[in-house]
C-alpha cells in the first residue's frame, strides 16, 4: 500500500476547512437576509395597521434580538413597543420602547428621523408618574 505524499493530506484538510467556511459564511448572510426581510415584513405590517399580524412576526422575530445588530434591534424594539402600544398592552409597549429609548440614547440614528418623535410622545403617554406599574392603566383598578 503506497502512502501519501506528505503535504496532501494537509493540503485536502485546509480546502474542507475552507468549503466549511465558504458554507458557515453562505449561512450567515442567508440569516442576516432572512432577518432583515423579516423585520421588513413586521414593519410593512405595523404600516398597514395590521397589528395582530405584526405582533405574530415579532413574536418570530424575539428570538433573534440577540443576533441583531444595534440598529436592527432598536428597530424591532421600537416596532414591537408601538405594536403592542397599538393592541393595548401598556406594560409590553413600556418595557420595549424604554430598550428602544437607551439604544436611542447612544446613537439617535438607529431609528429614521419620523420615529423618534411618536416614541417620545408615546413613553410619556405611558410612563407612570406615582409608585404604581398600572398608574396610566386605561383598565378600571378592579380589573387588574
Amino acid at each position: 500500500m503506497a502512502l501519501a505524499p506528505p503535504g496532501l493530506f494537509r493540503s485536502m484538510l485546509r480546502a474542507a476547512m475552507g468549503r466549511s467556511l465558504l458554507v458557515a459564511v453562505a449561512l450567515g448572510i442567508a440569516g442576516c437576509t432572512s432577518l432583515a426581510s423579516d423585520l421588513q415584513k413586521a414593519q410593512s405590517l405595523y404600516g398597514d395597521a395590521r397589528y395582530e399580524d405584526a405582533l405574530a412576526w415579532l413574536g418570530q422575530l424575539e428570538r433573534e434580538a440577540d443576533g441583531m445588530d444595534d440598529g436592527e434591534r432598536a428597530r424591532f424594539y421600537y416596532l414591537r413597543g408601538m405594536t403592542a402600544f397599538r393592541l393595548g398592552q401598556r406594560d409590553d409597549a413600556l418595557h420595549y420602547l424604554a430598550l428602544a429609548s437607551t439604544l436611542l440614547a447612544e446613537d439617535s440614528s438607529r431609528l429614521p428621523d419620523p420615529w423618534r418623535p411618536v416614541m417620545q410622545r408615546t413613553l410619556d403617554e405611558i410612563t407612570p408618574r406615582d409608585a404604581s406599574p398600572h398608574a396610566q392603566s386605561t383598565l378600571r383598578p378592579e380589573t387588574l
